[in-house]
């Protein structure tokens, strides 16, 4: 009887040994697939790296050509990036009141223009804050250094007037309905009348948006207007390169928190004179965090060319990842 009893204990021990390994193996292999799925990266379908949208922290990225034109490769990239917020670069305002992007004629006489590129276009725009995107929020941006833009707006209110029947509104309004845009960004670089600049800010109120303002100096022009437009300015991003480059948060943040904002700073990407590294734009947003909610990059035509530590997707987490630690109530 003893001699039986020992070989079953030991089989019984043995099939219970056996049972407990291939049930840690099963358990192994689905953590491990799991985590390989979670960490997989790049793909059409990958999830985007997002940040929280509700408290306010920007993560912002100019564009100009690509988003116009680079169909839905560059949406789709854009869209997994993890920037919230996407600005379209540039408005130019024609004699005539055609509005072009860049050198693309894309409105007159109140509609879009009807060609292949514009459509085109209008169906990426379409899509940017669908399925899986970090994108937020659209803004279409007027001027730029060396264009007369604002000076052409300035022109047309004092010839039409500010009403919807004005070239003027009806271009901009088709304009902001093809792109979803939620904001005009005013990049006013040369003109600097507060009273037509305030003016067009109202039209772009009656159209549905917001304004952001996208200083790099002259102060005074740029607090006359924001105290003109009241809450339809919800956004001040700060240039921090070229004509900027001596600009920090500290040395506009006074004015801004007359009327309880903060600044965006922005950086040039690149590694060259003047230019910020990912890792420098984290740095530098980190040290000026009391002055801030959050930052910009310029410019995706060039950030598409970077690789890592500066890719598009490391300067948006440099961006997303120095926003403060929410305190408790």
């Amino acid at each position: 009887m003893t001699v039986k009893k020992i070989p079953l204990l030991i089989l019984a021990a043995m099939l219970a040994l056996l049972l407990c390994l291939t049930s840690a193996c099963q358990s192994s292999n689905v953590t491990e697939g799991t985590t390989l799925a979670a960490t997989t990266t790049g793909g059409a379908d990958a999830a985007p790296d997002t940040t929280e949208e509700d408290d306010g922290w920007v993560s912002a990225v100019f564009g100009g050509g690509p988003f116009v034109t680079g169909g839905r490769a560059v949406a789709t990239r854009i869209k997994q990036s993890g920037f919230n917020t996407m600005i379209i670069w540039s408005v130019h305002v024609n004699g005539d009141g055609t509005l072009n992007l860049n050198d693309i004629p894309v409105c007159k006489n109140g509609e879009l223009i009807d060609n292949n590129t514009v459509k085109s276009a209008v169906a990426t725009w379409a899509t940017l804050k669908e399925g899986s995107s970090s994108i937020k929020r659209i803004e279409l941006s007027v001027g730029a250094w060396g264009t007369a833009d604002f000076e052409g707006i300035k022109s047309f209110i004092e010839k039409d007037g500010d009403g919807e029947n004005t070239v003027l509104y009806k271009n901009f309004k088709a304009l902001i309905d093809a792109t979803g845009a939620d904001a005009v960004n005013f990049d006013d670089e040369s003109c600097y009348d507060v009273a037509s600049a305030t003016t067009f800010g109202k039209m772009c109120d009656k159209m549905g948006v917001k304004v952001s303002l996208c200083p790099y100096t002259n102060i005074n022009y740029w607090k006359s207007l924001k105290n003109n437009l009241g809450d339809i300015v919800d956004r001040i991003y700060l240039q921090c390169y070229s004509g900027g480059s001596g600009n920090t948060p500290n040395t506009w943040a006074n004015w801004a928190k007359e009327f309880d904002m903060d600044i965006i700073p922005g950086f040039w990407c690149g590694t060259g004179d003047g230019r910020d590294a990912a890792l420098s734009v984290s740095t530098k947003l980190k040290s000026n965090r009391t002055h801030i909610t959050g930052g910009f990059m310029w410019l995706y035509d060039e950030l598409q060319g970077l690789s890592s530590p500066n890719s598009t997707k490391d300067y948006a987490k440099a961006i997303n990842n120095a926003k403060p630690a929410k305190k408790d109530d």
